[in-house]
């Protein structure tokens, strides 16, 4: 298993699948479809890379180590119940895009090119060329059917983006929004009064700032608990009384709401940074229970990779 290297390979594929976007936009081929080969890649490495080491991952990928088709295989045995295999025609369509990463075959045979809405690029000759064709709707549902039966969420992994690469991800793409963080729309400009940008940094910095403040509210909650149950103690009553029960029960109830109400997204990998119990992890979880972020740690710094 390689440190971190399921959310290196989901960062990579996020920006190859924006790219592979604006290449459609335009009008870019083959490139467009090579782009989405690479994102559609890297996705399945990411999830395949949470178990096995990065030279085992490479082997899954065939000769080349980039082949699709093997990947997926291995892919969708991690989710027998998903229903993964209306893509499988689509993995191969995306197969074919790899052997037009070099122009020796369009040299060679030519090609017929069909990515989206239906710009075509063909090769005149007598016999046919080659035919390579995408559907970036399916496409899109693809990217967002595997970060939805891997748990991950893709906002994170865009909320550095600017305007131009959020209009890629949802221009011509109902499902577009699932991709950007809640609030934040397409078209949306950068660095103005009314939306100032968001750095790494400010980030994660408000994550660990909102963990801090419920670590404080669950804390200030189980003081007093603590002070009447050692009161108890010391001074035993005959009878422990209605208002006794009440006061216990009211107590258990706001800290089952504050349990159900910390969802602390890790800033990093988009995966819940504390399991959730009947209390969050506050006082022995340190570090992100997928990606392993230590709790504190800036974009920058590196912190410890393991799990606990």
């Amino acid at each position: 298993m390689s440190n971190n290297a399921d959310v290196q390979f989901l960062r990579l594929g996020v920006q190859y699948y924006v790219a592979g976007r604006s290449a459609v936009l335009a009008a870019l081929l083959p490139i467009s479809g090579n782009l989405f080969h690479h994102a559609i890649e890297s996705f399945l490495k990411a999830r395949l890379s949470q178990k096995l080491s990065l030279q085992k991952v490479k082997a899954l990928g065939g000769r080349t180590g980039h082949e699709l088709p093997p990947l997926w295989d291995a892919f969708k045995t991690e989710f027998p119940m998903a229903r993964l295999e209306e893509f499988d025609g689509t993995i191969a369509d995306l197969e074919h895009f790899e052997r037009l990463r070099y122009p020796d075959a369009v040299i060679k045979e030519g090609a017929e090119i069909l990515v989206g809405t239906g710009t075509f690029i063909g090769t005149p000759g007598a016999n046919p060329a080659p035919r390579y064709q995408i559907d970036t709707l399916v496409i899109d549902h693809l990217v967002a059917k595997i970060f939805e039966v891997c748990s991950r969420n893709p906002a994170f992994f865009t909320g550095g983006m600017n305007s131009y690469a959020r209009e890629a991800i949802t221009r011509n793409n109902p499902i577009g929004e699932r991709f950007l963080p809640k609030g934040k729309k397409a078209g949306q400009l950068e660095g103005t009064e009314d939306h100032p940008p968001v750095s790494e940094k400010e980030r994660y910095a408000k994550a660990w700032r909102y963990l801090r403040r419920w670590e404080m509210v669950t804390f200030a909650m189980f003081v007093p608990f603590w002070l009447w149950l050692a009161w108890g103690m010391l001074h035993p009553p005959v009878n422990i009384g209605t208002t006794a029960i009440v006061l216990v029960g009211v107590w258990m109830f706001f800290v089952l709401a504050i349990s159900l109400q910390v969802r602390l997204r890790c800033p990093r990998c988009g995966g819940m940074f504390l399991r959730m119990g009947l209390l969050p992890e506050f006082s022995i979880r340190r570090k992100c229970w997928n990606c392993g972020l230590v709790r504190g740690s800036s974009p920058l710094s590196s912190g410890s990779r393991n799990r606990d």
